[in-house]
């Protein structure tokens, strides 16, 4: 406690409830080490041989334990999954995520929307009424078809941001 009071009286209050830099073990991870996982964090796992679209931290971890030597970076050959969660928390980048934008570029959204769901309501009540047995001898058949079959199918329409620290955390995807 007098410790504190002396801090106080030398540092000023505040400074006082800080805590000092204890002695320890150096950190064995470089900036340098931490710069080149970053940056594989924001690249897809599927561009370096994995099935899977994103990194998991799990498998970003086994990755840079078996090819971060290799780039020059041995301090990652005993990374673990938490120090990854730790340096990529610290650069607020999270390649597990995805988070999906779309620009709404036609400016009579709003009205060919409200037309749609009128049919779709329409659609809603034919059904009702045929189930009720109002319109006997005429059945109802309804045939939906889309005016862009395959738009996403085929290829999407802008390509993925992958994340980039202080700009977007996550992978941005156009559903």
């Amino acid at each position: 406690m007098q410790r504190c009071v002396q801090r106080a009286l030398a540092d000023g209050p505040l400074a006082a409830l800080d805590d000092r830099p204890r002695p320890g073990k150096e950190p064995t991870i470089t900036p340098e080490a931490k710069a080149w996982l970053v940056s594989l964090a924001c690249d897809k796992a599927k561009e370096h041989g994995y099935p899977h679209e994103l990194w998991t931290t799990r498998l970003l971890a086994r990755h840079a334990r078996e090819h971060g030597p290799a780039a020059g970076h041995a301090c990652l050959a005993n990374l673990v999954q938490g120090t990854v969660c730790k340096i990529l928390g610290q650069e607020e980048i999270k390649p597990h995520k995805v988070r999906y934008y779309l620009e709404n570029r036609d400016a009579e959204f709003e009205q060919k929307m409200a037309e749609i769901l009128c049919v779709y309501r329409e659609v809603e009540v034919l059904k009702k009424a045929s189930a009720k047995g109002k319109r006997r001898g005429k059945p109802v058949t309804i045939v939906s078809c889309d005016e862009k079959p395959g738009i996403q199918a085929i290829a999407t329409t802008a390509p993925d941001l992958p994340p980039k620290p202080g700009v977007h955390a996550t992978f941005c995807a156009r559903p």
